[in-house]
């Protein structure tokens, strides 16, 4: 998968999209990235509760456009990215480094739903 999203670094990203769970907390389900006119959507593999990303062909009807999340993500550019695999083998977190090379953010998957973290760094 890593070699499959090289070609996100350096691109800037122009929207993020959502989709949550309505009948269910209003989680998130899926986030939609659009980045340099393609789109990469982090899905919930919900029977191992691990992070699946898949290039979109389309944009998804589902994804809603989200204000506070725009303020994160849209016109940032990316410089770096992970992808880890946990203790037991599964992809549950993919790491974003938007204007630096360090980790600023990252979605995490957490009982089948998908949360987005920001990371500030405290030297």
């Amino acid at each position: 998968m890593k070699s499959e999203l090289n070609w996100i670094i350096g691109k800037t990203i122009q929207s993020i999209q959502l989709s949550r769970d309505e009948d269910y907390n209003n989680n998130i389900t899926s986030v939609s990235l659009l980045i340099d006119g393609k789109t990469i959507v982090f899905n919930i593999d919900t029977d191992t509760d691990s992070i699946r990303i898949d290039n979109a062909i389309q944009e998804n009807v589902n994804h809603n456009e989200e204000l506070k999340f725009n303020n994160l993500f849209v016109n940032k550019k990316v410089v770096s990215f992970w992808f880890p695999i946990n203790h037991l083998g599964f992809n549950d977190v993919f790491i974003l480094g938007l204007e630096k090379f360090v980790p600023t953010h990252f979605f995490t998957s957490v009982s089948s739903c998908i949360k987005i973290c920001s990371v500030n760094q405290l030297d």
